[in-house]
């Protein structure tokens, strides 16, 4: 009965290791997703409809990643993700607008706080 307990367990460890990998693999997707967003460069007389838009892909962003860690990596995880308080605030010369401005800065602060949840895989996952 030691034998099988010892196998049964090392499944287990071996199941959430692989169910831990495919959540790291999910917030480095996100994190890649992030990059072409904050680093696209934006004519500084862009219209307002098409900033608009901009606003809203960096939100869907936000929002779908908020989600996502929400239903898999649970209340911990999600609330580590939104914490993007405390961080300092940049005043990006590539910014066309405060708008932008303030758009570049909070998802430097998502991707820094998504990179925390990579790298250290704190987070409280659903069991």
């Amino acid at each position: 009965m030691g034998k099988r307990a010892g196998k049964l367990a090392r499944c287990a460890n071996y199941s959430g290791n692989r169910q831990a990998s495919r959540y790291s693999y999910q917030l480095q997707n996100f994190y890649i997703a992030s990059g072409p967003i904050l680093n696209r460069n934006l004519p500084k007389d862009m219209p307002a409809a098409d900033f608009g838009k901009y606003i809203e892909e960096v939100n869907a962003w936000i929002f779908t990643t908020d989600a996502w860690i929400k239903n898999n990596l649970g209340d911990a995880a999600e609330a580590r993700f939104q914490d993007i308080g405390g961080g300092f605030s940049f005043n990006w010369d590539r910014a066309i607008n405060p708008a932008h401005n303030n758009a570049i800065n909070i998802l430097t602060k998502y991707r820094n706080n998504l990179a925390t949840l990579i790298e250290t895989g704190a987070w409280d996952q659903k069991q």
